[in-house]
């Protein structure tokens, strides 16, 4: 077996990664994806002058008391008024609205002192309330590609008047189940079933980084019904099978990838949970296996799917190690790289972390506890209490 660090992993499953091809999606499909071309306003935003309250437009512009005013009309948002508004008059008008020739101010509506018929007395003040045309952006104004698309650009592209977007694709992933003992979530347990956890918890991982996955039949221990599957889902642009990666008589996933025409390069990774994790390719189909102990799922899923979904869409990916003070003193590490759950607390200003007790990779109770991982390198010596670690937020 072909074993490696974490870190190899990592660089190695990365450096397979090519980019997806672009589509067009309309603009209230687009959150979460990569633009692919740089997007440039025609338009002005605001369009025109408008009013940023409720409440009077005046023209100031007048001798004598500067506190009434004579109504003479009404100015809705998205209608025009035509007529000019001279020395001395107001016109009602609403958020958005244009400003009608002559006003120079926006009095806001609480501002109203007293209204009788078409008189108005107004407490005034120093702001305009006026938004200027063109303040939000100008024709020219651009968008560059490779942006990911969050709500308040969204927004903005919006306000762009543009409707469709061409964005890189998402990632679709085969999600693939092996084990004789699985039952989907719902079915009878008897007959020494367990209940197929790990496939729902990774698609929604794979949910969470904008990827869509799929979720194919659970597959019995049969060599020649894994390989089926997987050349089935040759069309993937990831496949992730869970379950039969050890070395045990009924783990054969190893043997019918490669008969399913991929090539591996790796097939274990030194460290814990996860050692029996595998990766390689066959065209441009990636190909990873990770164990069915579902705390090292889980966390495979977090350590190297999520850094090849971010890449495919384009995205930059990091781990974001951090480092915490040791609650509790945490003996020496053995041989292999150790990512132990724990629990990290944020006091004074510090980040505090504490290891749980119960390591178990099947353990998912202690993984919903838990908010981040210590990661101890190899052979790395014992720390005291208060000592520094590292440490990575949990993200599944």
């Amino acid at each position: 077996m072909n074993k490696v660090s974490q870190e190899r992993a990592i660089k190695i499953i990365l450096s397979l990664v090519k980019p997806l091809g672009k589509e067009t999606v309309s603009i209230e499909n687009s959150y979460g994806r990569t633009l692919t071309e740089d997007i440039v306003a025609k338009n002005f935003s605001p369009p025109a002058d408008c009013s940023s309250m409720d409440g009077y437009g005046i023209n100031s512009y007048k001798k004598g008391s500067t506190s009434s005013y004579k109504l003479v009309g009404e100015v809705q948002a998205g209608k025009s008024y035509y007529k000019d508004v001279k020395p001395g008059e107001a016109v009602r008008i609403f958020t958005g609205a244009n400003i009608p020739k002559g006003v120079d101010k926006i009095i806001p509506q609480e501002n109203l002192l007293s209204k009788i018929e078409n008189n108005l007395k107004f407490f005034n003040s120093n702001d305009k309330f006026i938004r200027s045309k063109g303040s939000n952006f100008k024709p020219g104004f651009k968008i560059n590609k490779n942006n990911l698309l969050s709500p308040s650009l969204i927004s903005l592209i919006a306000a762009m008047n543009i409707d469709k977007l061409s964005v890189l694709k998402k990632p679709k992933v085969a999600i693939l189940s092996i084990g004789n003992e699985l039952s989907y979530p719902g079915n009878s347990l008897k007959n020494c079933k367990i209940s197929s956890s790990n496939a729902y918890g990774l698609k929604a991982f794979i949910q969470s980084k904008n990827g869509e996955g799929y979720l194919k039949p659970i597959i019995k221990d049969e060599e020649e019904a894994i390989t089926q599957s997987i050349r089935q889902s040759l069309k993937f642009d990831l496949i992730v099978t869970i379950g039969g990666a050890s070395v045990g008589k009924y783990d054969l996933v190893y043997d019918a990838a490669l008969k399913a025409g991929i090539t591996f390069s790796f097939t274990q990774v030194n460290m814990r949970p996860g050692k029996p994790f595998k990766a390689g390719q066959k065209g441009n189909t990636l190909f990873f296996s990770i164990p069915g102990n579902p705390v090292s799922s889980l966390i495979c899923s977090q350590l190297f799917i999520g850094p090849v979904l971010d890449k495919l869409q384009g995205n930059i990916h990091s781990l974001n190690v951090k480092e915490a003070l040791l609650i509790e003193d945490m003996e020496a590490n053995s041989n292999r790289k150790h990512f132990i759950r724990s629990k990290l607390i944020q006091k004074n200003n510090k980040s505090y972390v504490k290891p749980f007790k119960n390591q178990d990779s099947s353990n998912l109770t202690i993984l919903n506890k838990a908010n981040s991982l210590i990661v101890r390198e190899e052979f790395a010596p014992a720390v005291k209490k208060g000592g520094t670690v590292k440490i990575i937020e949990l993200s599944i």
